[in-house]
């Protein structure tokens, strides 16, 4: 009954730290996003930047945004760092894309967003992998 009260315990703590790298990573993760694209909307506002610029600017915010959400999530697992990056990454592309299509009236899946999507997968992948090898 102890061993297995014990063994809960562990179980319990374990849950925890991968749930506060995964909650921890994702608040860094969002709110990059969110100031890049708050920036990107005031310089096509005040200057002449382009919206094809902010383009290639999504591509790059999701693939860091995703890499540092793996790497955070994976570097409180034992184990599995590439799944939790993937899985981690994911969750963030399914939040975006979600408030995303809440907030554009002509949201399409766009071969840029699918490009994107796949880059940030891939990132989130690396990060876990760099994440579980990277113990403090």
């Amino acid at each position: 009954d102890i061993l297995m009260k014990t063994k809960t315990a562990q179980t319990e703590k374990k849950n925890n730290n991968l749930c506060k790298g995964f909650f921890g990573g994702m608040a860094i993760a969002l709110s990059l996003t969110a100031t890049v694209f708050l920036l990107c909307a005031v310089l096509i506002t005040y200057t002449d930047m382009t919206e094809n610029s902010v383009s290639i600017i999504s591509v790059v915010v999701s693939a860091v945004s995703t890499f540092i959400v793996g790497f955070k999530t994976a570097s409180k697992a034992e184990k599995g760092g590439m799944v939790y990056g993937f899985v981690s990454a994911l969750i963030y592309i399914m939040f975006v894309l979600l408030v995303l299509s809440t907030a554009q009236k002509d949201f399409v899946l766009s071969t840029i967003r699918i490009f994107s999507v796949i880059i940030s997968l891939v990132c989130g992948s690396i990060g876990g992998i760099l994440g579980i090898n990277t113990k403090k």
